[in-house]
């Protein structure tokens, strides 16, 4: 959960998201999800805190990943 929560993880607005994702080689896949899956139960603690930005925030941002031959996978259904 660190790896997610903790100051270092935390990225604000879309400029550092974009510069994250520039980082990456193309062909890559990045999975978008609004809560960390923890199976057939409930959220994982602190995922609550997860949520997407507006849908124009999030189409401009897979443009932009798009245009890097990056792949965006959005979902508020991924269970593992």
């Amino acid at each position: 959960m660190e790896q997610v929560f903790g100051r270092n993880a935390q990225i604000h607005g879309t400029s550092q998201i974009e510069r994250q994702i520039s980082k990456l080689p193309p062909g890559a896949h990045i999975y978008w999800i609004d809560r960390i899956p923890t199976g057939k139960g409930p959220r994982a603690k602190g995922s609550e805190a997860l949520t997407f930005p507006p849908p124009e925030i999030r189409e401009e941002i897979r443009q932009f990943a798009e245009k890097h031959h990056i792949t965006i996978e959005v979902s508020s259904r991924l269970y593992l």
